[in-house]
């Protein structure tokens, strides 16, 4: 990774079924404890994680489970206004190729490092996306295509029926032997090692419609912003949603970012900045979330966010903002 790229990312949301099912399961808090993420990640959908640490997570929950195919399981699934911001978007659709339009747009947003397209010729259509991550030949890698299939998969069926299935499956890495053996590949012929991971479908289906849209539960949430397209933008994204669990180290940073701390300090100058200003606005994006919970006094969110006493807190963001934490709450809270 050259230093003007960003750390790849990914929204919270995206992984939203499997934190459900997972928390129903009881398995939740140990597996987030294992993989060093948040215990409260379920209530942060707007919240970017790094790309590797969200497959690394996936790959943990099938371990545990005893489930190779959970990521593909728990996605189709799952209910249509679970599926991030694309799926509530799609449930308003009125025919399968506005749908796949509408899902090419808006899922790359859920991922930073994905690209996603709909071409066609005089019988078929390929809805296929193509990632900018090596590949690795993972468990991580293969649970993110079971989850990003499962998810081209399931959009379909929304108006194809939930006996779909698409008669060709091209896949970019090997796939586990156990998640072939479900339902949704008993008639489709899949391919291996192609340059994106595609599925085919019959032209004739695009334009057909559905006679009662899926009923779809509106989030009243602000919505999150778009994944930092910068490395430095992309690597305060990666830590807010940490940055009340861990100390943000500049090992930890270069975890993140998949390198030593030495390229990392080196990317960051040349940049134009350092590891320490770059903790500065993660942690102040993380204090402006904590200031709107009335519940939580100044002192404790000093703590939280590893600051020794609640005065270093305060002049801080006084520095950030200009005024102190408790005039900048007050004026938020009114």
């Amino acid at each position: 990774m050259s230093r003007k790229d960003p750390v790849p990312l990914i929204r919270t949301a995206a992984i939203a079924p499997l934190l459900r099912e997972l928390k129903q399961a009881g398995t939740l808090r140990e597996l987030l404890l294992r993989t060093k993420l948040p215990l409260d990640l379920a209530d942060r959908p707007d919240e970017f994680l790094p790309a590797h640490i969200a497959l690394h997570f996936m790959a943990e929950s099938a371990n545990c489970m005893d489930a190779p195919a959970i990521a593909f399981d728990t996605v189709t699934r799952a209910h249509v206004d679970e599926l991030g911001k694309w799926g509530s978007s799609i449930a308003q659709c009125y025919t399968l190729r506005a749908a796949l339009n509408r899902l090419c747009f808006l899922y790359p947003l859920e991922a930073s490092f994905l690209q996603m397209g709909l071409v066609e010729d005089e019988t078929h259509a390929w809805l296929w996306r193509r990632r900018s991550l090596a590949s690795t030949e993972s468990a991580g890698e293969r649970q993110g295509e079971q989850f990003t299939l499962g998810s081209l998969i399931h959009v379909v069926r929304l108006f194809a029926g939930s006996k779909w299935s698409p008669s060709v499956i091209r896949v970019e890495s090997r796939l586990s032997e156990s998640a072939l053996h479900t339902d949704a590949f008993e008639r489709s012929r899949v391919e291996f090692g192609g340059p994106v991971l595609a599925i085919s479908i019959a032209r004739d289906l695009l334009d057909q419609r559905r006679l009662r849209p899926t009923s779809c539960r509106r989030s009243t949430k602000r919505g999150g912003a778009p994944a930092a397209i910068d490395l430095v933008g992309s690597l305060v994204q990666a830590l807010v949603p940490i940055a009340t669990e861990v100390s943000l180290t500049l090992d930890l940073g270069a975890e993140i970012a998949e390198t030593t701390p030495r390229t990392l300090q080196r990317w960051l100058a040349q940049e134009g900045t350092e590891w320490r200003a770059v903790v500065d606005r993660a942690r102040f994006e993380a204090s402006d979330r904590l200031l709107s919970d009335p519940s939580l006094s100044l002192i404790e969110i000093a703590t939280m966010l590893g600051y020794s006493d609640h005065a270093h807190f305060t002049r801080a963001f006084q520095r950030w903002m200009g005024e102190a934490p408790s005039d900048y709450r007050h004026r938020r809270m009114n």
